[in-house]
Formats: C-alpha cells, structure tokens, sequence
C-alpha cells in the first residue's frame, strides 16, 4: 500500500494549493531512518552472536552492543514518532489553508481544528484512528518519556518452549506516561510492527487527502 504521491501533487496544483514538498521529502526520510535505525538496532545483535565465540551477559562486548541497540531503537521511535507532525504541516497547508503558523503545527491541533470546523471528514477519520492506535500511543509515549524524564529500563530475554515466542531479544520494560502504562515491549516488534504500521497509517491519511482533493 502506498500513498500516491504525483497524483497528490497533481491534486494540489489543480486546486491552487501552495506545494508541500519539503513536508513529503520529510516525510520520505523520516520513514528511511526509522527503517534504517530499526535495522540496525536488530544487526548489532545478530552481529554479537555471529562473530563472539563466547558470549558473556555484561563484559563490555555485551554492555556495547545492549547501549547501541537502545540507541537505534530510541532514535527509529523518533523519526518515526515525527512523521505524525510532518502529515500535519500538509494537513494545515492543503485542508485548513495555512491556518496555524509552522512553528505551532501539531498533529494534536489539526485534528481539533477538523473536527470544529466539520470538513474533510474522512481524513480527519484516518488521522482519529492513527492518533488511537496502540503504535502511535506507544510511540508517544516512549518519545516523551525519555525527551522529559528519564530512559526507558531494557533487559535480555530468552524465551523458549511450548507457548512461548521461541526468540531471544531485547525487550523495553513496562513504562508510564500521562497515566497510561504500557507493557514490556521487544524490540523486534517495535522494529518489524509498530514502525511500519506507523508508516501504513500515515499513509491511509495520504490517501483520505488525495480523495478528499478529487
């Protein structure tokens, strides 16, 4: 599933919209480096236990390649978490014609204000259902938590056996935020589900503006 990007343009040059391009190359890389940094967080650890003859939990080969892991995957939430503005910035410019300046665009503040004006109501839909889902709130909450507080506990698990997920992999502690508490989380499904699935909501909003344009 992708969001067509020339038939958008093509959209907005037909109604007279200002170009949002620097929002949908942002866009493009901001999804490249939550992919990359995501890739790599799981590398690291593929890498120790391809190359490490043997692997002791907490010598420095260990604590190194735990510290780069963590530091991926908090930077792959990041660009990823950013994606939500970057839709709003082309939400402000194409649906609510500029009406907030750049620098107090939000997500939070576009949906609002597409709700109390009662237009293009099946973007604002796929942007209510992107801001509810469980990969947007964890992804919230995770990039707040360490920007105004405090990083988030990590441990190593093996899981293996009848019933279980038969993987080892790092895992994110549970954690709160705003009263909401969410469940330790392995990185892997933060790598190969919440990201992408973050992508693919973004694109349904894409695709809701392209529809609302013709």
């Amino acid at each position: 599933m992708t969001w067509n990007l020339e038939e958008f343009r093509s959209l907005c040059d037909d109604h007279g919209i200002p170009s949002t391009k620097i929002y949908q190359d942002a866009l493009t890389l901001k999804t490249w480096r939550a992919t990359n940094f995501g890739s790599k967080a799981l590398g690291v650890w593929k890498h120790l236990f391809s190359t490490s003859q043997e692997i002791v939990v907490g010598d420095d080969e260990w604590n190194e390649t735990q510290f780069n892991s963590e530091s991926y995957i908090e930077a792959a939430l990041q660009a990823s978490h950013s994606l939500a503005d970057i839709i709003a910035q082309i939400l402000n410019i194409v649906i609510l014609e500029g009406h907030f300046p750049e620098a107090h665009v939000s997500i939070n503040k576009v949906h609002r204000e597409l709700n109390r004006r009662g237009i293009a109501t099946d973007v604002d839909r796929a942007v209510q259902v992107f801001l509810d889902s469980p990969e947007y709130q964890y992804t919230n909450g995770f990039v707040n938590t360490i920007k105004h507080r405090n990083l988030i506990d990590t441990d190593f698990q093996d899981e293996f056996g009848v019933g279980a997920r038969n993987e080892h992999g790092m895992r994110f502690k549970s954690f709160t935020y705003n009263d909401d508490v969410f469940p330790i989380t392995w990185a892997s499904d933060i790598v190969n589900l919440m990201i992408p699935n973050i992508g693919n909501y973004i694109i349904d909003i894409g695709n809701a503006i392209n529809d609302y344009l013709k």
